[in-house]
């Protein structure tokens, strides 16, 4: 199981360091996922005709590394309570998590070819930039479409999307395709859509259910304030969420389902017969995330 090898490696290049640490830091946050992206990279390494040897597939396990990096300190950032369905890794750790953290990063860039390192590297910085952006306290004009299309394709288009996808056709010596760019963006912002939603379904999520209460631009609240109604007029004021706001919520539901189907035909229109094997993986997975 690739999991393990990559544990095992971590854990010879940190000798020094304390095993049982380590390995508390690696089963805590890369138990329960899914492992989509790394699953994503191995397709896209496959339909490429790459090598899927050992080494390729350590390297390619580097995103569910990084996205336990990211995970970790986005639950600091939003005070989040669950994870996967148990308490959130900082809750276990406290101050440490940082140390953790850091640590993670530095392993992930010594798992890596050094010509994997450039679109890692900006894929993370452009992560950061997203983040940032979403944690900024903003006015109620702020709470755009423009502006929350903006952090989905930072935030999460650059990891969970450019990464898994560049990083395959790095491993597999073959140029990027012009629309991958674009083509990851609108993915991402469908994946943003989609992850608004089930903030909503904490039972489906298995996630703090806290965007409303952390004032987050998301879809909803991006088209809550184009409205004129008091409920919404002072939740932007002062972030009072009450009955009435989550009906208005619950009333954007038909118009969220119908927003992303549009988008989804959008996303299947930009990929050319020769790219539709690629790019299955990234469409199937957002469709299986449609039918949660």
């Amino acid at each position: 199981m690739i999991k393990e090898i990559v544990k095992s490696r971590i854990l010879q290049m940190s000798s020094e360091y304390s095993k049982p640490e380590v390995l508390f830091l690696l089963d805590y946050n890369l138990g329960g996922g899914k492992e989509l992206r790394y699953k994503a990279y191995v397709h896209v390494l496959k339909a490429l005709n790459g090598e899927v040897s050992m080494e390729n597939l350590i390297m390619g396990y580097s995103v569910e590394l990084l996205q336990a990096v990211l995970l970790i300190v986005d639950d600091i950032m939003d005070n989040s309570k669950i994870r996967r369905g148990k308490p959130c890794y900082y809750l276990k750790r406290g101050m440490k998590t940082v140390k953790d953290a850091f640590f993670l990063l530095g392993a992930i860039r010594k798992l890596l070819s050094e010509k994997m390192k450039k679109p890692y590297s900006d894929s993370v910085f452009k992560t950061c930039l997203g983040q940032t952006h979403d944690t900024i306290r903003k006015t109620r004009s702020e709470y755009s479409l423009e502006t929350y299309v903006a952090i989905a394709e930072s935030k999460t288009g650059a990891y969970t999307f450019y990464l898994p996808a560049v990083l395959g056709y790095v491993a597999a010596n073959k140029a990027e395709p012009a629309c991958l760019w674009d083509f990851c963006n609108l993915g991402a912002l469908i994946f943003q859509m989609q992850d608004d939603y089930l903030n909503f379904l904490p039972e489906k999520s298995s996630k703090s259910m806290n965007d409303l209460e952390e004032m987050k631009c998301t879809w909803f609240t991006s088209r809550m304030s184009q409205m004129d109604n008091p409920a919404v007029e002072k939740y932007f004021l002062d972030g009072a969420v009450c009955s009435e706001l989550l009906t208005i919520i619950r009333s954007l539901f038909g118009e969220y389902s119908s927003t992303l189907d549009k988008l989804l035909k959008k996303l299947l229109s930009m990929v050319g017969e020769d790219q539709k094997e690629v790019f299955r993986v990234f469409i199937s997975f957002l469709d299986a995330r449609r039918e949660i």
